[in-house]
């Protein structure tokens, strides 16, 4: 099982990479600023990164259940792990009509697995 999800998300992998290529070359496009097409492109690249995330989700809960996944420990401050993961949804919330509130709040520092 664990080679053929592995095999499948190299399978997955390899056009997504391209796809996020292309997405970048034409968002560097001058005809391309602006408008409709600039929209699309983000969304594009919104939907690639989301699905990149999936997929390496998939591939974490295959070592987690084979007991291979490797853990790197260390003291993260929790409020800034918060953030990286609000920065990382932030396309997928938009699309789903979410408002985000933050308020500051007190450092809190935990001893975690830094990595997604």
């Amino acid at each position: 099982m664990t080679y053929y999800v592995s095999s499948v998300s190299h399978d997955l992998k390899t056009p997504l990479t391209s796809i996020k290529m292309f997405t970048e070359i034409l968002k560097e496009q001058e005809h391309f600023n602006g408008g409709k097409a600039n929209e699309y492109l983000n969304i594009i690249e919104g939907e690639s990164e989301r699905l990149s995330r999936l997929i390496n989700n998939v591939l974490n809960y295959t070592k987690i259940e084979n007991g291979i996944k490797d853990y790197s420990f260390g003291n993260i401050n929790l409020n800034d792990c918060i953030e990286e993961v609000l920065k990382i949804m932030e396309y997928q919330f938009m699309m789903d009509n979410f408002r985000i509130e933050k308020s500051p709040g007190l450092n809190v520092f935990i001893n975690a697995d830094r990595t997604q």
